[in-house]
Parts: structure tokens; C-alpha cells; sequence
């Protein structure tokens, strides 16, 4: 069911991006999406004890680890390919949009 959810959310980011034609867009989505999924991971372990950690313990805790989980051998190479590719893109903006001057 994480795999559905997180899988929806990452098309719906690249639908939206194709209808605005932009990529930074999609960076910025999916990396939203992986930076929201890992501090809820951190919460989730590090604040809740007992039955609500069993409420939350099938939520994955980033991109990655959901690849990792459901996918092996040449599909799984080619999307933490991409994964590793989305997120240099998304340090390359961030670090522009940190430079740029006015």
C-alpha cells in the first residue's frame, strides 16, 4: 500500500511538471516528497513509542528505500539511477538559487 500512495504521489509531481514544462518543477516535487517522507521517519522513531509506532512502522522512510523494498536488478539500477540523478538536480537549484544575485 506505501508503494501505491508514494508511487501516485511522484506521478501526479511529473504530470503537474509536464503541464507547467518545467523540470525543475518535477525536482523540486519528488524532492519534497523524499525530505517529507524522511522527517516523518525521524519523527515516527524517535517520538512515538509503543502501539503508535506499530500504527506507523509500514511507512517507508525515503524514495530510496521504497525502491529498495519492492524492486531488484535492472529496475531497480535504473530508478536509483534517476533517484541519484533528481536528487543532484536538486542540489545544483538549490545551490544556484542560494548564489544567484541580484
Amino acid at each position: 500500500m506505501d508503494a501505491v500512495i508514494v508511487s501516485l504521489l511522484v506521478v501526479a509531481v511529473i504530470c503537474y511538471a509536464c503541464y507547467k514544462r518545467k523540470f525543475s518543477v518535477a525536482v523540486y516535487g519528488i524532492a519534497t516528497i523524499d525530505l517529507f517522507l524522511r522527517i516523518s521517519n525521524f519523527i515516527i522513531w524517535h517520538y512515538f513509542k509503543g502501539t503508535q509506532s506499530d500504527f506507523f512502522a509500514k511507512m517507508p522512510g525515503s524514495i530510496y528505500a521504497l525502491i529498495d523494498k519492492y524492486l531488484n536488478g535492472f529496475f531497480f539500477e535504473v530508478l536509483v539511477f534517476a533517484y541519484i540523478v533528481m536528487a543532484a538536480c536538486f542540489l545544483f537549484y538549490t545551490a544556484m538559487s542560494f548564489f544567484k544575485t541580484k
